[in-house]
């Protein structure tokens, strides 16, 4: 009955630790793509 909850407290501790890891990826992809679109598409759409 005592590990139960310990337990469970790990998982919800791995699960928002996975959690934080997703959303620092998302946030370099996002953060790439700003990057990629002003080097490529930017310039482009000044050209038109």
């Amino acid at each position: 009955m005592d590990r139960k909850p310990a337990l469970g407290a790990e998982h919800a501790l791995a699960g928002t630790g996975l959690g934080r890891l997703q959303t620092v990826r998302y946030a370099h992809i996002r953060q790439f793509h700003e990057e990629v679109h002003r080097a490529f598409l930017a310039p482009a759409a000044v050209r038109s």
